[in-house]
């Protein structure tokens, strides 16, 4: 049972959509190496699994542009991870990256706090020094060699350019930075992972607070739960669109008010700008700041 749902995984995964205006051109790619990645999860709950492994899919395909395919499924209490990679050399370029001194070297260590690897499973033509590139990481492997196979690679060329609704997208901005605090109104770190990207910088008004990462800032977020009967007003939000419509960035003033052990405390011109980002279709923060004013000049000029 367990193999029929790895190779049902393989074969959605492998199928994708087609836009009924674009040209397509095809072409074989018998070197491609598909991983079939066999893992158990370490005492992570759903919601943390789902959050991570969105952000670390999103960091190959930013990365790694020969990577042909990436993505996580659930298993019963396991979890699959299905790569596909142009290449062996593409492989090898993944295998660097997560290496002491990559670019992807601190997101694979975070991988590893969240699944541990029982078996990679490789199916492909492998090249010795892609076995002798494996080698030097703790995981098992087992090859299996293509008797015979096809790969197609399809490209598209689009017969119009894609026109991005701004307004639309400056809309649903807008209603993100809204409600990017809900998170302090239901009292939820749930809501609170999910409304910050996994890489989210946070500076806050305290000089401690200079969090880089969902990790490293949760904690604090976890103390400011406790207060009570938050509200917050702005006003002078000013939000600038990116032309790809992905992203923004604002700034905006906040008048926050709040209850602490029933004592009303408030706190008002708080200086509040960010940068979001759509990724994978929802809006996150991925840098956030807050700052008060001071009378008069901090640093003389």
């Amino acid at each position: 049972m367990k193999s029929l749902y790895t190779l049902l995984g393989i074969s959605i995964f492998l199928l994708g959509c087609q836009d009924s205006q674009t040209k397509q051109i095809e072409e074989n790619n018998s070197d491609e190496l598909i991983f079939v990645v066999d893992m158990s999860v370490n005492d992570k709950s759903k919601a943390e699994v789902a959050a991570f492994t969105e952000f670390y899919t999103a960091q190959v395909e930013k990365n790694e542009p020969s990577s042909m395919g990436w993505g996580f499924f659930e298993s019963g209490e396991k979890v699959i991870l299905i790569e596909r990679y142009k290449n062996a050399e593409a492989m090898i370029n993944h295998a660097t990256n997560v290496s002491a001194g990559g670019i992807l070297e601190g997101a694979f260590a975070e991988f590893n706090s969240f699944f541990t690897i029982e078996m990679i499973s490789i199916h492909g033509n492998i090249s010795d020094e892609l076995k002798a590139t494996l080698s030097n990481f703790p995981f098992p492997v087992a090859y299996n060699e293509a008797y015979a196979n096809y790969s197609r690679m399809i490209s598209s060329m689009s017969s119009s350019p894609e026109v991005i609704d701004l307004e639309t997208q400056r809309s649903e901005a807008n209603a993100f930075i809204d409600n990017q605090f809900n998170f302090f109104y239901e009292s939820s770190i749930e809501t609170a992972q999910n409304t910050f990207a996994q890489d989210a910088v946070l500076i806050g008004t305290d000089a401690a607070e200079y969090y880089s990462g969902w990790q490293a800032m949760k904690a604090s977020i976890e103390g400011q739960l406790a207060i009570e009967n938050p509200m917050f007003t702005h006003s002078n939000r000013n939000v600038i669109m990116s032309s790809s419509g992905d992203m923004a960035s604002y700034t905006q003033l906040l008048n926050f008010s709040f209850e602490v052990d029933g004592e009303s405390m408030s706190v008002e011109n708080v200086r509040n700008s960010g940068v979001i980002q759509k990724i994978n279709g929802a809006w996150k923060i991925v840098q956030i700041h807050w700052s008060i004013g001071v009378q008069g000049q901090a640093v003389a000029y």
